[in-house]
């Protein structure tokens, strides 16, 4: 059990790694082509005054901030789940 537990915090930084393609791909595929660059901005500014975890990571513990970022990371599948247009798949790619 013990072993598990210290197993987890390596999987939540392998899972985070991921969420900047994630948001990456999230914008190209539901941004409008007009206002896409914009939208590619708004996430790399977001991504920036958003990085608390490193304040978490130095006054708490790293698994404080590991959590901090899975924590967002599920809010935003949420968000993305909620707000998803229908007939975009995975695999689709944008339409233009």
């Amino acid at each position: 059990m013990r072993g598990r537990i210290r197993r987890l915090p390596t999987s939540l930084v392998s899972v985070g790694a991921s969420a900047p393609a994630a948001q990456h791909s999230a914008v190209a595929a539901l941004a409008p082509a007009h206002i896409r660059g914009s939208a590619f901005a708004l996430t790399a500014t977001a991504r920036a005054v958003g990085d608390v975890a490193g304040i978490f990571w130095t006054a708490a513990s790293p698994v404080a901030a590991l959590l901090y970022y899975a924590a967002w990371m599920l809010l935003a599948l949420a968000g993305l789940t909620l707000t998803a247009r229908p007939g975009i798949s995975a695999h689709s790619g944008p339409s233009t």
